[in-house]
Formats: structure tokens, C-alpha cells, sequence
């Protein structure tokens, strides 16, 4: 079909080296297909392991990867932040720096990559640390970092540190998930719902890009949706404040129609945060 052959021309824009698959998407658009990486000899690794570091969460295939060659802007490389990130920060991000640790505020970015995500969190006054398991993954996140033209003051609010997740003790004003929990084997879920339960302090909020919303087996990337997150976080006693889909216009290129947008606090916070359903509308 010409919807077919469109998406599957704007793949090989965004993934130029690598072989395509498709995975098809339920349920808001049946006859829509996401087109995604297939696989280098690394990621083919990740998609069979199945050892116990691997189901913990913690696998160092990822550094493997990163050392096979992750070209910006190709294979789970987006190249950019998130402009549904940028939308919510630029409406909440004073709000929450506020009614949390104010000028000493925190957020953590798990799983950061090239770290595109430190630079607005920083802009928006946290001191943005960007947690990574792969060595050559912050390698790559320092030199991305290193070509901005970015005042001293928020270079100084920005922090990169190698470390499994899991093993991470303190708390965060602000914890921002894009492509974290899909990354993890499904059976690791448990274990990060209760430490990013955890690493919440009270008064904090964690936003979760939930990507990809489709109908697939095995990963990573492994299948994610709202419901999926719902039953993760609500036992727990985080609740949403704010639960779409992302409009085309707010997606990554090839991401439109596959991502959704959470903000969870703990239910029992004393500074609950507003988020106007209006939110992701077009300006």
C-alpha cells in the first residue's frame, strides 16, 4: 500500500545501515506498521539473551552494542529531545523545581545515551544526572555534550555517571523514563517499578515517554502501553496526573502513533501537580 511504502521510506532515512522489520500496531491503527532496526550481531545478542543478568535488568550487552556503533540519529538513537519532553518541561519544570528542592533540585535520566535529554532539564534548573551501563555509551554522551555552546551554569547542573540503575540510592525531584522499561527484559518490571518508586521523593514526579506502543514479540525493544505502565506504578502507589498519546506533531520522526506520555506522582503528596489535559494540543 502507499501508507506501507511511505513509513517503510522514512525508516531508511533514520536507520540507514541497518536491515527493517516491521511491527504491527494495535490498537489505535491496525493498517499502520512501525518500521525498526533490525539487528547487528550485538543487539541480536540482546534479543535472544536470556541469562540472569540480563533478566535482572542489568545486561552489559548494551556496552557491547555501544562499542559495535551507535550512529546518531540511527538504530534507538533519536538524535534530539523529545518535543513532548520539551513541551511539559517548559509548562511544569518550574513548578516542580519549586515545590521540590528548589535551586538544589534533582533529575535522573536512566538509560541516558547521548544524554540529549541533560541539556533542557538543566536549562529548566535540575541538577540533570545521566545514569548509563555502557561506558561507550557516555563516551559518546560527552562528546554530543561537549559540541553545545551551553553557558558555564548549566554545564555545571549537568552530571554523567556510569552504574546499573538498580544499585542507585539516592532520590530525585525528577526521574524521566524514554525507552528505559522497554529496554529491560519484561521480567525485570517488577523490580524497576519498585525502584523508581523508590527513587521518587515525595513530592516528585516521574514522566514516562512510553514507546513502543505496538503488538510484537521479544525486544528489546519490548512492547509497552498505558495499561502496562497503570499496573506497574498504581500497586505501588504512584497515580497519573497526566496519561495521552503523543500527536504526530510532538514525536519523533517514525515514532508518530507509537508513544504516549505519563507524569506520575505518589499518591500521597503534599504538592500535587496540575497538568492541563491541553497540554500536548497544538500551540
Amino acid at each position: 500500500t502507499m501508507a506501507f511504502r511511505y513509513v517503510a521510506a522514512r525508516a531508511r532515512m533514520q536507520c540507514r545501515s541497518f536491515q527493517l522489520r516491521t511491527i504491527h500496531l494495535v490498537p489505535r491503527q491496525l493498517s499502520k506498521q512501525l518500521p525498526m532496526p533490525y539487528t547487528s550481531p550485538a543487539m541480536a545478542n540482546l534479543n535472544s539473551a536470556n541469562d540472569e543478568t540480563t533478566v535482572a535488568g542489568s545486561s552489559d550487552g548494551w556496552e557491547a552494542l555501544w562499542q559495535e556503533g551507535v550512529e546518531a540519529g540511527t538504530c534507538f538513537d533519536v538524535s534530539s529531545t523529545s518535543p513532548a519532553l520539551l513541551r511539559f518541561l517548559e509548562e511544569h519544570a518550574a513548578t516542580i523545581v519549586a515545590s521540590g528542592s528548589g535551586q538544589d533540585a534533582t533529575a535522573l535520566v536512566p538509560g541516558c545515551g547521548r544524554g540529549y535529554d541533560l541539556p533542557p532539564l538543566a536549562q529548566h534548573g535540575f541538577n540533570a544526572t545521566g545514569l548509563e551501563l555502557a561506558e561507550t555509551a557516555l563516551d559518546a554522551a560527552k562528546a554530543y555534550l561537549s559540541t553545545l555552546e551551553l553557558e558555564a551554569a548549566i554545564t555545571d547542573r549537568m552530571s554523567l555517571r556510569a552504574g546499573d540503575f538498580f544499585a542507585e540510592e539516592a532520590q530525585y525531584d525528577l526521574i524521566y523514563d524514554y525507552t528505559f522499561t522497554c529496554a529491560l527484559h519484561p521480567s525485570a518490571r517488577p523490580r524497576l517499578a519498585d525502584q523508581l518508586v523508590r527513587l521518587l521523593k515525595p513530592n516528585g514526579v516521574l514522566v514516562t515517554m512510553i514507546f513502543p506502543i505496538v503488538d510484537k514479540e521479544g525486544g528489546p525493544p519490548f512492547r509497552v502501553d498505558k495499561p502496562l505502565f497503570k499496573d506497574m506504578l498504581e500497586p505501588r502507589g504512584l497515580q497519573p496526573v497526566f496519561l495521552q498519546d503523543v500527536p504526530d506533531d510532538l514525536c519523533h520522526r517514525g515514532r508518530e502513533g507509537f508513544t504516549a506520555l505519563g507524569v506520575w506522582q505518589h499518591k500521597d503528596c503534599t504538592a500535587p501537580l496540575s497538568v492541563n489535559p491541553a497540554l500536548l494540543e497544538r500551540l
